[in-house]
């Protein structure tokens, strides 16, 4: 993948086409969160000021090939960095939380369960004349970080902001399972 500085970013974006809007969409999952019906749900927010109805890529770990609502909230999202010797962390911040998500959230610091968040980018094409908007992709997203587990959250009664972290494989042990003589007596 290119490594791109801040001063290509910007000429990129400055010289990009006036009909193209990339748009920036979280995931957050949680054991805890349920759908009204049952079964696994997710929190699904975007960075803009309207819902979206968006397809997921089909290896999602909920709701693959399906299209699912982004609703719309104001919110910071500071890529990780990729630099030599550091894991890099996302930076989240959402302001004005709405009440039924701080309820999922609320229930899921009280379980132990590792909480993960997915990061996509859609590009929606602007008609001038109709001021409507298309998706570039109907297969999914074109950009995606996954396999982000959230570290730290912080909240205040208007802004909540959470670190998410690459899972450090390098640093895991394998096999996780520590064969001893203790417990697997006929191995010794």
């Amino acid at each position: 993948m290119p490594q791109f500085t801040d001063e290509d970013l910007r000429e990129i974006y400055a010289s990009a086409p006036v009909d193209e809007y990339e748009l920036i969409t979280l995931e957050l999952i949680h054991a805890t969160f349920e759908a009204p019906g049952g079964g696994p749900d997710s929190i699904r927010i975007a960075l803009d000021d309207q819902d979206w109805d968006l397809p997921i890529e089909d290896n999602a770990p909920l709701f693959g090939g399906q299209t699912k609502t982004f609703e719309a909230l104001a919110l910071d999202v500071t890529m990780p960095a990729q630099e030599e010797g550091s894991l890099g962390e996302m930076e989240i911040a959402i302001d004005n939380v709405p009440q039924q998500y701080m309820n999922r959230l609320r229930r899921a610091v009280t379980v132990r369960s590792p909480a993960s968040v997915i990061c996509r980018k859609y590009i929606l094409h602007h008609d001038t004349d109709t001021g409507d908007y298309t998706l570039a992709s109907t297969d999914g997203p074109v950009e995606k970080i996954d396999q982000l587990s959230i570290k730290r959250v912080r909240g205040t009664t208007l802004r909540l902001t959470s670190t998410a972290r690459f899972v450090d494989i390098l640093n895991t042990s394998v096999p996780r399972r520590i064969f001893t003589r203790d417990g697997f007596p006929g191995l010794f």
